[in-house]
Protein backbone atom coordinates (compact mmCIF):
# COMPACT_ATOMS: atom_id res chain seq x y z
CA UNK A 1 0.00 0.00 0.00
CA UNK A 2 1.21 3.55 -0.44
CA UNK A 3 2.03 5.88 2.44
CA UNK A 4 -0.71 8.21 3.36
CA UNK A 5 1.55 11.22 2.23
CA UNK A 6 1.97 9.89 -1.25
CA UNK A 7 -1.78 9.05 -1.47
CA UNK A 8 -3.31 11.90 -0.31
CA UNK A 9 -0.67 13.75 -3.34
CA UNK A 10 -2.29 11.68 -6.04
CA UNK A 11 -5.78 12.28 -5.04
CA UNK A 12 -5.19 15.49 -5.58
CA UNK A 13 -3.17 15.23 -8.75
CA UNK A 14 -6.24 13.38 -9.41
CA UNK A 15 -8.61 15.74 -8.66
CA UNK A 16 -6.12 18.51 -10.17
CA UNK A 17 -6.05 16.89 -14.28
CA UNK A 18 -9.68 15.30 -13.81
CA UNK A 19 -7.85 11.55 -14.87
CA UNK A 20 -4.34 10.42 -13.03
CA UNK A 21 -3.53 9.45 -16.53
CA UNK A 22 -2.24 11.42 -18.56
CA UNK A 23 -0.08 14.21 -16.59
CA UNK A 24 1.25 16.04 -19.90
CA UNK A 25 4.56 17.26 -17.99
CA UNK A 26 6.63 20.29 -19.83
CA UNK A 27 9.87 20.73 -19.49
CA UNK A 28 11.02 24.21 -18.99
CA UNK A 29 14.56 24.48 -17.24
CA UNK A 30 17.99 22.06 -17.09
CA UNK A 31 17.04 18.67 -19.21
CA UNK A 32 18.91 15.16 -19.93
CA UNK A 33 17.93 13.06 -22.79
CA UNK A 34 18.33 9.39 -22.22
CA UNK A 35 17.73 5.75 -23.35
CA UNK A 36 17.55 3.20 -20.86
CA UNK A 37 17.18 -0.67 -21.34
CA UNK A 38 14.42 -1.49 -18.13
CA UNK A 39 12.49 -4.47 -16.96
CA UNK A 40 8.90 -4.77 -16.70
CA UNK A 41 8.01 -7.57 -13.99
CA UNK A 42 4.02 -7.98 -13.19
CA UNK A 43 4.96 -9.72 -10.02
CA UNK A 44 1.79 -11.54 -9.68
CA UNK A 45 -0.81 -10.10 -7.36
CA UNK A 46 1.63 -7.37 -6.40
CA UNK A 47 2.11 -3.81 -8.01
CA UNK A 48 3.90 -4.28 -11.47
CA UNK A 49 7.72 -2.93 -11.13
CA UNK A 50 9.68 -1.16 -14.11
CA UNK A 51 13.38 -0.70 -13.06
CA UNK A 52 16.28 -0.75 -14.87
CA UNK A 53 17.89 -3.33 -13.26
CA UNK A 54 17.41 -7.43 -13.72
CA UNK A 55 15.42 -9.97 -11.88
CA UNK A 56 19.31 -10.45 -9.83
CA UNK A 57 19.40 -6.91 -9.17
CA UNK A 58 22.01 -5.80 -11.66
CA UNK A 59 22.23 -2.75 -13.69
CA UNK A 60 21.06 -3.65 -17.35
CA UNK A 61 23.71 -0.82 -18.75
CA UNK A 62 25.99 1.00 -16.87
CA UNK A 63 26.57 4.08 -19.88
CA UNK A 64 25.76 5.14 -22.80
CA UNK A 65 22.16 5.74 -21.56
CA UNK A 66 22.40 9.73 -20.82
CA UNK A 67 24.01 11.32 -23.86
CA UNK A 68 23.32 15.44 -23.34
CA UNK A 69 22.55 17.73 -20.35
CA UNK A 70 20.90 21.23 -21.60
CA UNK A 71 21.22 23.53 -19.21
CA UNK A 72 18.53 25.71 -20.40
CA UNK A 73 15.78 23.86 -22.31
CA UNK A 74 14.09 24.79 -24.45
CA UNK A 75 16.34 26.84 -25.87
CA UNK A 76 20.26 28.06 -25.81
CA UNK A 77 22.24 31.31 -26.20
CA UNK A 78 24.69 31.17 -29.28
CA UNK A 79 26.82 33.72 -27.44
CA UNK A 80 26.95 32.32 -23.73
CA UNK A 81 28.94 28.79 -23.97
CA UNK A 82 27.42 28.48 -20.66
CA UNK A 83 23.97 27.17 -22.06
CA UNK A 84 25.08 25.17 -24.52
CA UNK A 85 24.17 21.42 -24.43
CA UNK A 86 26.99 19.26 -23.29
CA UNK A 87 27.71 15.78 -24.03
CA UNK A 88 27.88 13.78 -20.89
CA UNK A 89 30.41 10.71 -19.73
CA UNK A 90 30.81 7.53 -17.23
CA UNK A 91 34.11 6.80 -16.21
CA UNK A 92 35.76 3.22 -16.09
CA UNK A 93 38.33 4.21 -14.07
CA UNK A 94 40.96 4.27 -17.55
CA UNK A 95 38.50 6.43 -19.85
CA UNK A 96 35.59 8.87 -19.99
CA UNK A 97 33.08 6.24 -21.79
CA UNK A 98 29.68 8.51 -23.74
CA UNK A 99 26.54 8.31 -22.12
CA UNK A 100 26.12 8.69 -18.71
CA UNK A 101 24.22 5.57 -16.55
CA UNK A 102 20.70 6.04 -15.53
CA UNK A 103 18.64 4.33 -12.84
CA UNK A 104 15.04 4.13 -12.30
CA UNK A 105 12.21 2.35 -10.71
CA UNK A 106 8.59 3.10 -10.64
CA UNK A 107 5.47 0.58 -9.45
CA UNK A 108 2.38 0.48 -10.69
CA UNK A 109 -0.74 0.12 -8.35
CA UNK A 110 -3.91 0.77 -9.67
CA UNK A 111 -5.74 0.81 -13.34
CA UNK A 112 -7.04 4.10 -14.66
CA UNK A 113 -9.35 3.45 -17.82
CA UNK A 114 -11.23 6.45 -18.55
CA UNK A 115 -15.04 5.54 -19.87
CA UNK A 116 -14.93 8.50 -22.26
CA UNK A 117 -13.69 7.16 -25.23
CA UNK A 118 -11.42 9.67 -26.15
CA UNK A 119 -8.69 8.48 -23.74
CA UNK A 120 -6.35 5.68 -24.00
CA UNK A 121 -7.82 2.59 -23.48
CA UNK A 122 -5.35 1.17 -20.79
CA UNK A 123 -3.62 3.73 -18.26
CA UNK A 124 -1.72 3.04 -15.10
CA UNK A 125 -0.61 4.82 -12.24
CA UNK A 126 1.43 4.76 -9.25
CA UNK A 127 4.63 6.30 -7.61
CA UNK A 128 8.53 5.94 -7.32
CA UNK A 129 10.49 2.23 -6.59
CA UNK A 130 14.05 3.68 -6.38
CA UNK A 131 13.83 2.33 -2.25
CA UNK A 132 12.40 -1.17 -3.45
CA UNK A 133 15.28 -1.77 -5.49
CA UNK A 134 18.34 -0.32 -3.15
CA UNK A 135 18.21 3.11 -4.99
CA UNK A 136 18.36 6.51 -2.96
CA UNK A 137 16.06 7.99 -5.23
CA UNK A 138 13.19 6.62 -7.60
CA UNK A 139 15.68 8.37 -10.81
CA UNK A 140 19.35 8.70 -10.63
CA UNK A 141 21.86 9.50 -13.40
CA UNK A 142 25.54 8.45 -12.30
CA UNK A 143 28.53 10.26 -14.51
CA UNK A 144 31.10 11.96 -14.66
CA UNK A 145 31.13 15.99 -14.01
CA UNK A 146 31.25 18.04 -16.86
CA UNK A 147 33.91 19.99 -15.16
CA UNK A 148 36.04 16.90 -14.91
CA UNK A 149 34.91 15.14 -18.53
CA UNK A 150 38.98 15.58 -20.03
CA UNK A 151 40.18 13.14 -17.68
CA UNK A 152 39.47 10.16 -16.22
CA UNK A 153 36.98 11.37 -14.18
CA UNK A 154 35.05 10.00 -11.17
CA UNK A 155 31.49 9.30 -11.24
CA UNK A 156 29.31 11.26 -9.49
CA UNK A 157 25.47 11.63 -9.05
CA UNK A 158 24.39 14.11 -11.95
CA UNK A 159 21.02 13.99 -11.47
CA UNK A 160 18.26 12.67 -8.88
CA UNK A 161 14.63 12.60 -8.67
CA UNK A 162 12.01 11.62 -6.22
CA UNK A 163 8.35 10.89 -7.90
CA UNK A 164 5.42 11.98 -6.48
CA UNK A 165 3.48 10.28 -9.48
CA UNK A 166 3.76 8.06 -12.06
CA UNK A 167 1.61 6.78 -15.26
CA UNK A 168 1.88 5.04 -17.95
CA UNK A 169 -0.63 5.06 -20.82
CA UNK A 170 -1.47 4.30 -24.54
CA UNK A 171 -3.67 1.94 -26.06
CA UNK A 172 -4.79 -1.21 -25.20
CA UNK A 173 -3.11 -4.65 -26.84
CA UNK A 174 -0.14 -2.39 -28.14
CA UNK A 175 3.70 -3.12 -26.98
CA UNK A 176 4.37 0.82 -27.32
CA UNK A 177 3.28 3.24 -24.39
CA UNK A 178 4.10 6.97 -22.78
CA UNK A 179 4.90 7.02 -19.47
CA UNK A 180 5.29 9.88 -17.46
CA UNK A 181 6.03 11.05 -13.57
CA UNK A 182 6.20 14.17 -11.64
CA UNK A 183 8.25 14.81 -8.18
CA UNK A 184 11.39 16.52 -6.95
CA UNK A 185 14.67 17.56 -7.49
CA UNK A 186 17.45 16.20 -4.82
CA UNK A 187 21.03 17.19 -3.81
CA UNK A 188 22.76 16.42 -6.57
CA UNK A 189 25.75 17.63 -8.61
CA UNK A 190 23.63 19.46 -11.62
CA UNK A 191 20.68 20.12 -9.04
CA UNK A 192 23.46 22.13 -6.77
CA UNK A 193 24.62 23.53 -9.93
CA UNK A 194 21.44 25.29 -11.02
CA UNK A 195 19.98 25.34 -7.95
CA UNK A 196 17.17 22.76 -8.17
CA UNK A 197 16.69 21.15 -4.98
CA UNK A 198 13.11 20.88 -4.24
CA UNK A 199 12.26 22.13 -7.36
CA UNK A 200 9.13 20.23 -9.32
CA UNK A 201 11.05 17.94 -11.83
CA UNK A 202 9.44 15.74 -14.54
CA UNK A 203 10.48 12.52 -16.59
CA UNK A 204 8.27 12.22 -19.94
CA UNK A 205 9.19 9.39 -23.33
CA UNK A 206 8.06 6.35 -24.95
CA UNK A 207 8.25 2.86 -23.40
CA UNK A 208 8.62 -0.32 -25.80
CA UNK A 209 7.91 -3.44 -24.43
CA UNK A 210 8.94 -6.97 -25.65
CA UNK A 211 4.65 -7.81 -25.14
CA UNK A 212 1.34 -6.20 -24.98
CA UNK A 213 -0.46 -4.78 -22.37
CA UNK A 214 -4.25 -5.51 -22.73
CA UNK A 215 -6.83 -2.82 -22.80
CA UNK A 216 -7.98 -2.74 -18.96
CA UNK A 217 -5.01 -4.47 -17.44
CA UNK A 218 -5.06 -3.89 -13.62
CA UNK A 219 -1.24 -4.21 -12.37
CA UNK A 220 -2.75 -6.20 -9.49
CA UNK A 221 -3.66 -9.27 -11.26
CA UNK A 222 -2.22 -12.72 -11.16
CA UNK A 223 0.15 -12.33 -13.74
CA UNK A 224 3.82 -13.36 -13.62
CA UNK A 225 5.80 -12.36 -16.69
CA UNK A 226 8.81 -10.20 -16.93
CA UNK A 227 9.22 -7.95 -20.27
CA UNK A 228 11.98 -6.35 -21.40
CA UNK A 229 11.72 -2.55 -22.49
CA UNK A 230 13.38 0.29 -23.72
CA UNK A 231 12.75 3.87 -22.55
CA UNK A 232 13.40 6.65 -24.37
CA UNK A 233 13.18 9.98 -22.94
CA UNK A 234 14.18 13.15 -20.92
CA UNK A 235 14.08 14.63 -17.83
CA UNK A 236 14.10 18.20 -16.54
CA UNK A 237 12.69 20.55 -14.44
CA UNK A 238 9.01 20.85 -15.19
CA UNK A 239 5.95 20.68 -13.80
CA UNK A 240 2.55 18.52 -15.28
CA UNK A 241 -0.26 20.66 -17.56
CA UNK A 242 -3.20 21.03 -15.01
CA UNK A 243 -6.31 23.93 -15.73
CA UNK A 244 -6.03 25.56 -12.54
CA UNK A 245 -2.32 27.19 -11.21
CA UNK A 246 -3.34 26.50 -7.85
CA UNK A 247 -2.58 22.50 -8.56
CA UNK A 248 0.73 23.30 -9.11
CA UNK A 249 1.03 24.13 -5.64
CA UNK A 250 0.43 20.45 -4.77
CA UNK A 251 4.09 19.90 -5.90
CA UNK A 252 5.00 22.46 -3.75
CA UNK A 253 4.16 20.39 -0.69
CA UNK A 254 6.33 17.35 -2.22
CA UNK A 255 9.36 17.75 0.33
CA UNK A 256 7.24 16.96 3.15
CA UNK A 257 5.74 14.24 1.10
CA UNK A 258 8.70 12.36 -0.23
CA UNK A 259 10.29 12.87 3.41
CA UNK A 260 7.43 10.91 5.13
CA UNK A 261 7.42 8.52 1.94
CA UNK A 262 11.36 7.75 2.99
CA UNK A 263 11.23 7.71 6.73
CA UNK A 264 8.42 4.57 6.23
CA UNK A 265 10.25 2.86 3.85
Amino acid sequence: ALPCGVAVLLLLLTAAVGNAAPLLPTIYGPEISFASSMRYSTQGAAPDLLTTQDAQGNELASFMEATTFRPTWPTFDPADPATYPQPLWWSNGMFNLYGADVRLAVTFTGADDAADPEFPTMSLTGTGAGASVGQSHDLEIWGVHPSDAANPGTNVLLWAVDLVAVSLYGTGGEDTFILEGVGQFRPSAFANDYSLVNTSAVIRGHLDLSGVIAAGYNPQTEVTRDLNATFSAETGRGAPAVPEPSALALLGIGTGVLALRRRRV
